[in-house]
């Protein structure tokens, strides 16, 4: 992708960003911190490092689900 290339070159600089997550969502997320004893926000940069790593090998899983997203 596109917008991958370059993203080592990025990654030393900091950004925030928001999403809205629904309870359950917030739920599954903190019991998977809980149980990998962890902070949420911890395991959810180790999640979107892990996305972001896949998105980067052309995981066609991911891209699958990516483009159902956006129908």
């Amino acid at each position: 992708m596109g917008a991958i290339q370059g993203a080592a070159e990025c990654r030393s600089r900091s950004r925030l960003v928001s999403i809205r997550i629904t309870a359950d969502e917030h739920g599954v997320l903190a019991a998977a911190a809980t149980c990998a004893g962890m902070p949420v926000a911890r395991l959810a940069r180790v999640l979107l490092e892990f996305g972001l790593a896949q998105l980067e090998r052309g995981n066609p899983e991911l891209d699958r689900a990516i483009k159902v997203s956006r129908d």
